[in-house]
């Protein structure tokens, strides 16, 4: 019977990263989470537990992601299964095999991050590289977006358990990983090309193109409530994988001329947002203080060159591809 395949994120930025490989383990946060509850509980016990703690008093809304992700990593994956986590800092994927079970950490109390703060690993597991690191440039497009797309702390890459572990094999033929430098050329000059049409579009154009991204990572999206008026958010997408929803994230997207979005745009979106999910597209970037708020406030940035992968996929409205140039 073939495992399961597991994305992860490792902290804000992927701040957890370095610990991690220093030790050989993935893991989650949830310092006061208890690790019977998260090994052996249920949903609805990880809520009631959730709810107990005086520390995640005000959090509310977070506690049925938070929950699933708790029961996933402790519950449903198991050794053998496979974990792949994006490297920010190296813009490289890992491929991980888990060979432990979960464990509350009791080990190297005093780590701090890449920001010097405590180290916010907490349940995890032994896991071991199944190979060498590869470029996210380089890694295959069909589950690029399910690792990159807006998602939580531990979800399920469905159905993919045999072709991630064929990429960690090596063995897979015509992967975008293959060394070919006129592949790899032609490749970076289509996206190139991607990028440079798409900043022909409008405002509206993106607010669309975002939303249909959003869409196409299994989000629901009221595409008749998108922009206009709204003085704050430019849509709503919903992630609903069972009786309790996964997450609500709150869109803003912002088309300023030649000019990147600075850390006051993002403050001021977080501020007037909520506390909830949040995404902020800009199409010409980010200055590095916009993206340190950002990493610190745990929000999930996007800009045009973001979007080329996606665009090749198809998968956006017929209006878009025309004005892109990638229908007839």
């Amino acid at each position: 019977m073939a495992g399961k395949a597991w994305a992860i994120k490792l902290g804000s930025g992927g701040r957890c990263i370095p610990f991690c490989e220093k030790h050989g383990i993935v893991g989650v946060g949830w310092k006061r989470v208890a690790p019977v509850a998260v090994v052996s509980g249920s949903r609805a016990m990880l809520i009631r537990q959730l709810e107990s703690i005086s520390d995640y008093k005000g959090d509310e809304e977070k506690f049925g992601r938070w929950a699933g992700s708790l029961n996933r990593f402790g519950s449903e994956c198991s050794e053998g299964d496979l974990v792949l986590y994006y490297d920010p800092s190296n813009k490289h994927v890992r491929i991980c095999e888990a060979i432990g079970k979960p464990n509350y950490r009791d080990f190297d109390l005093a780590a701090k991050d890449t920001y010097n703060e405590e180290v916010d690993i907490w349940h995890c597991r032994k896991v071991r590289q199944t190979c060498e690191a590869i470029p996210i440039v380089d890694f295959y497009g069909a589950i690029k977006g399910k690792l990159l797309g807006p998602r939580g702390t531990f979800w399920q890459l469905h159905d993919l358990f045999e072709l991630i572990q064929q990429i960690g094999l090596g063995i897979k033929p015509g992967l975008l990983m293959a060394k070919d430098s006129e592949i790899q050329e032609a490749k970076s000059k289509l996206e190139e090309l991607i990028t440079k049409r798409t900043e022909t579009l409008n405002e509206h154009d993106w607010e669309i193109l975002a939303a249909d991204y959003f869409r196409a990572q299994g989000a629901a999206v009221d595409m008749n409530a998108i922009g206009g008026n709204q003085s704050v958010i430019d849509f709503e997408a919903i992630f609903d994988h069972g009786d309790v929803p996964e997450s609500a994230w709150r869109v803003q997207v912002k088309r300023y001329q030649n000019r990147p979005v600075d850390r006051q745009d993002i403050k001021n979106f977080a501020d007037r947002a909520g506390s909830t999910n949040l995404c902020f597209v800009s199409v010409f970037g980010f200055t590095d203080e916009a993206r340190k708020f950002a990493d610190d406030e745990d929000i999930f940035l996007r800009q045009a060159e973001d979007f080329s992968s996606f665009i090749l996929s198809g998968k956006l409205a017929e209006s878009l591809k025309l004005k892109l140039m990638i229908s007839q």
